[in-house]
């Protein structure tokens, strides 16, 4: 077993590897004699031609090969709730972010929906909470929320500088548990069902309470030492 992973993408992969004691190998690959194999290798991303015609991969495949307000088209496609754009509101703020983005970057608020090319846009939603839950072959195994700073506002976007992740051990005691269906609704999604790893990333409105899905990301950080080994755990128990 390899970890496939996109030639941009060292640090989860690299740690992922030396827990499970396996090597990486970036796709497209530049040693020959060498092809990825769906169903043995652990995928951090999906190429167009690695899977083969395997049915699954090409679901995660045609996700993951969009940009981001094409991937949450896709999720809202699905059923799921998104912080969808909607007609202009006096009084409404709207986030405005590129088509390609990772974490805050490229974060910005505006009056009005106007958006320029290479940008998409949703209305603000009005988070109190933010939590992660990182699936593993269907399964959730690590579920997360972050801790914003006092001075830290719903309106702004919650990184790792200025709002930490912390563990939740015990799920049934979240308010996204008990007053939503996320974790359900979720497990029925057919990326979640398909990937090898995948980070969902969610918002949470406490007072009406609703839950929105922001994205789907296939390289998480795996800082967290105990949350890894959990990951690592579960990529065996799958093997």
């Amino acid at each position: 077993m390899y970890i496939i992973r996109p030639k941009w993408n060292h640090k989860t992969s690299r740690v992922l590897a030396k827990d499970l004691n396996i090597q990486t190998r970036r796709w497209p690959s530049r040693l020959k004699n060498f092809r990825p194999t769906w169903g043995r290798d652990f995928f951090l991303w999906y190429p167009e031609d690695a899977g083969g015609q395997d049915e699954r991969y090409k679901v995660l495949q045609g996700f993951f090969s969009r940009h981001k307000a094409g991937q949450r088209r896709a999720i809202a496609d699905c059923g799921l709730p998104v912080p969808e754009t909607m007609p202009p509101v006096e009084g409404q703020k709207y986030v405005i972010r590129p088509l390609y983005h990772k974490g805050g970057q490229g974060y910005r608020l505006a009056d009005n929906p106007d958006h320029g090319v290479g940008e998409y846009v949703a209305p603000l939603f009005p988070k109190t909470h933010e939590y992660r839950i990182i699936f593993v072959r269907g399964k959730p195994i690590v579920f997360m929320r972050k801790h914003p700073g006092e001075d830290v506002g719903q309106d702004q976007p919650w990184n790792a500088s200025n709002a930490p992740f912390k563990t939740i051990k015990s799920w049934g005691d979240s308010r996204l548990q008990r007053h939503t269906t996320a974790f359900r609704d979720l497990s029925e999604n057919p990326v979640v069902q398909a990937a090898d790893i995948v980070a969902v990333d969610i918002l949470y409105d406490k007072v009406k309470p609703q839950y929105v899905v922001c994205e789907f990301n296939t390289c998480p950080g795996l800082d967290i030492v105990d949350n890894r080994a959990k990951i690592v755990e579960a990529i065996r128990g799958a093997a």
